[in-house]
């Protein structure tokens, strides 16, 4: 069996949320990874501000709730007949 076959065997047994989930950990660790590489190379010191994840975070709430969560509540109070309408 070669290995690409078990990889996509062992992705397939990993259900589409934690593939996700999964798939999302090792981008933050790569892209955290490549920060900490780019900066020691450059001779940059590594500087960690919580207030910048706190801003950060807060920032991503509300974006999804902007454009997530409103449309999606506008697009529910609508007729469906009219919603799906084709003009």
């Amino acid at each position: 069996m070669k290995l690409t076959d078990l990889v996509g065997l062992a992705l397939s047994r990993l259900g589409t949320g934690k593939l996700r989930t999964a798939l999302t950990m090792l981008g933050i660790i790569i892209g955290i990874g490549i920060g900490i590489g780019i900066g020691t190379y450059a001779g940059w010191g590594i500087v960690f501000n919580p207030v910048t994840l706190v801003v950060a975070v807060g920032f991503s709430l509300i974006v999804g709730i902007i454009f997530g969560v409103w449309p999606a509540s506008q697009a529910a109070r609508l007729d469906p007949v009219v919603a799906l309408r084709y003009e």
